[in-house]
């Protein structure tokens, strides 16, 4: 509705309508980010709660550089931030004060998250970022924040190609909360899904033979 009265100029049914519409809508996207910053957190907590660390001395070549590089990396990043804390825990120590807690709790909440796995360390846990549709809920909540931004800025204006994208995720997302709704509509969407993944040959060309012509026609009919 806010992207009819922006993009298309429809007329306000009534006065503090749009208001009133972006209240609601920033309601429901706190809510939606609110539950997906939550799955994250618990599912992050959950992996860590019983790391599968990889012995990196098993590991030979690539796959050593694979598996060591990442994690250096943003141990190094951490450490970084983390510099002045660990500068006062250097002086602590040579103070003679016992430091040991807080070494155990920088080894059990950075070290060893970051030595199991650098995405998951980040929030990204293992079982949250394979499931496809919460990248879908990402892009949603993305697109729907700029979108609200947007909005309440004043002088600015809600463009076509954002209001198509947020659309678009909009309808993938009603589509996910469907699914638990009714279990024959679980099992219809699962059975999109398994149809899909068959013809996943298929459906990268012919995604790629509706983009073509879909900037052709944009292009064309834009001028």
């Amino acid at each position: 509705r806010v992207a009819s009265l922006d993009v298309l100029g429809f007329s306000k049914w009534f006065a503090a309508e749009k208001v009133v519409e972006v209240v609601v809508a920033f309601v429901v996207i706190a809510y939606f980010s609110v539950r997906e910053v939550s799955q994250m957190a618990a599912a992050r907590a959950l992996e860590l709660h019983s790391p599968d660390n990889v012995d990196p001395e098993v590991l030979e070549g690539l796959a050593y550089c694979a598996f060591m590089i990442p994690r250096c990396f943003l141990l190094f990043a951490v450490d970084l931030l983390l510099s002045p804390v660990l500068l006062v825990l250097l002086a602590l120590s040579r103070a003679g004060v016992d430091i040991e807690p807080c070494r155990k709790l920088l080894v059990e909440c950075v070290a060893r998250p970051i030595e199991h796995d650098p995405l998951t360390f980040l929030g990204l846990a293992r079982s949250w970022r394979r499931d496809y549709w919460n990248w879908f809920d990402v892009g949603f909540l993305v697109s729907a924040w700029t979108a609200f931004a947007l909005a309440i800025a004043s002088g600015s204006r809600l463009s076509e190609d954002l209001a198509v994208v947020t659309t678009i995720f909009l309808g993938v997302k009603l589509c996910s909360l469907v699914r638990y709704t009714n279990e024959s509509f679980a099992r219809f969407i699962l059975m999109i899904e398994k149809i899909v993944y068959d013809l996943r040959v298929f459906v990268i060309f012919f995604f790629i033979i509706l983009l073509v012509f879909a900037f052709s026609f944009y292009l064309f009919l834009g001028h």
